[in-house]
């Protein structure tokens, strides 16, 4: 049901469809220089970093070509710079922090605070969850 909706949703509007056409071949003329820019340069970024990277600071697409680098594509400026055992560390990290939050909350459930518990393995599931999807 949530699929069929998905793509009701998307052919039914020309903006939505436009942004999962550019979302799918972000290097085409038509999205390159538009709706596509920050993903083909994202992408563009972590080709650069290869399997070790440039080194720290030595990102170009940073500079100028990657807008919002420091939010929205964090992780496309640290393959650039790290490469893509940098990439995998991030990844890694993410999830021994999501595990060690889940144990901390089993750990308080079992010392008889149940409230804490649930509520430390909640931010485990929402962050490791977010981080997942990203």
């Amino acid at each position: 049901v949530l699929v069929f909706a998905f793509a009701v949703m998307v052919m039914g509007s020309p903006w939505r469809r436009e942004r999962i056409f550019a979302y799918l071949d972000p290097f085409s003329e038509a999205h390159a220089l538009g709706k596509g820019y920050q993903l083909s340069h994202s992408l563009i970024a972590i080709g650069r970093g290869e399997i070790f990277g440039v080194g720290l600071g030595g990102s170009v697409e940073k500079l100028h070509w990657l807008p919002e680098a420091h939010t929205d594509f964090l992780l496309a400026v640290i393959g650039e710079e790290f490469g893509l055992m940098g990439v995998l560390m991030v990844i890694v990290l993410f999830f021994w922090m999501t595990r060690r939050i889940m144990h901390i909350g089993r750990q308080a459930i079992a010392l008889d605070r149940v409230f804490a518990g649930l509520v430390a393995q909640g931010v485990a599931i929402w962050m490791g969850f977010q981080a997942f999807i990203n």
